[in-house]
């Protein structure tokens, strides 16, 4: 709250392809995150508001630091919510739809918090990185073995009117 309490100005940054051009939604948000990561750079700067939650300018800026490696910064992009119940963990993605993806959702696991926000990270990342689209009725994993069936149905939590249910 201290450091909200600064707050005097924005700035609303927003990247829009124009015209005939090739760029990607990778393209298209690698540029957003670099413009942002600049504007961030300056000492006044207390936080940057992004897929769905608040940023610190150094959290934002070490996650993005990762395009210099041509890896994708998912903390940054993809904001995963998680959230419990009597019938088990759940976890939810804001800012796959950006991307041209469903949100993807899994609900009631047995899985560990810290286990269904990694593996919504390492799905995001995939589904992103090699341009996958999941279709109701799929199975994902990421083994041979592993085959988690995919569901399309309306969403019980995050922003989206429709998800995908990974029974994970």
């Amino acid at each position: 709250m201290e450091e909200t309490a600064k707050h005097q100005a924005h700035i609303l940054l927003v990247v829009m392809p124009l015209g005939e051009t090739d760029a990607t939604p990778v393209d298209v948000m690698a540029l957003y995150s670099k413009l942002a990561c600049a504007a961030l750079a300056d000492e006044n700067s207390i936080g940057i508001y992004t897929s769905g939650t608040v940023f610190a300018p150094d959290f934002y800026r070490d996650v993005c630091s990762s395009l210099h490696e041509n890896e994708l910064p998912i903390p940054a992009w993809i904001f995963i919510g998680l959230y419990g119940s009597e019938e088990g963990s759940s976890a939810y993605t804001i800012g796959l739809e950006q991307f041209n993806k469903m949100e993807l959702e899994i609900l009631n696991s047995e899985q560990e918090p810290a286990d269904l926000h990694a593996f919504l990270c390492n799905i995001s990342d995939y589904l992103i990185s090699q341009n996958v689209t999941l279709q109701d009725g799929e199975t994902i994993g990421f083994s041979a073995e592993e085959k988690l069936s995919i569901t399309r149905s309306p969403a019980v939590a995050g922003v989206a009117e429709e998800t995908l249910k990974i029974d994970y």
